[in-house]
């Protein structure tokens, strides 16, 4: 999956692996259309923590992508009401 660098914002954020002298190693990415935030902290350097949330941000991504589809393909005709709903909640139907 391909991001486009102008849709992501990269910050640097403390981890446990910062050096004493104030930089910081932790990696925080946001992605600005959505609104995803991923950080990652775990890695001892900046470099790989920005490839690893790069891959959180991918997951993440794909994750999205998968409930945008599933919702594209809810037919008009398989939604009900709220009233509906719940009335079939209560009865115990999904009991």
């Amino acid at each position: 999956m391909d991001i486009n660098s102008d849709d992501i914002e990269v910050t640097t954020c403390a981890s446990p692996y910062d050096p004493p002298i104030g930089a910081h190693v932790g990696v925080k990415i946001r992605h600005l259309k959505l609104n995803i935030e991923v950080t990652s902290t775990d890695q001892k350097s900046q470099h790989k923590n920005h490839m690893a949330a790069m891959e959180k941000l991918k997951s993440e991504l794909a994750k999205f992508e998968l409930v945008k589809s599933r919702f594209e393909d809810i037919d008009e005709g398989d939604m009900m009401d709220g009233e509906t709903f719940s009335n079939e909640l209560n009865s115990g139907k999904y009991d």
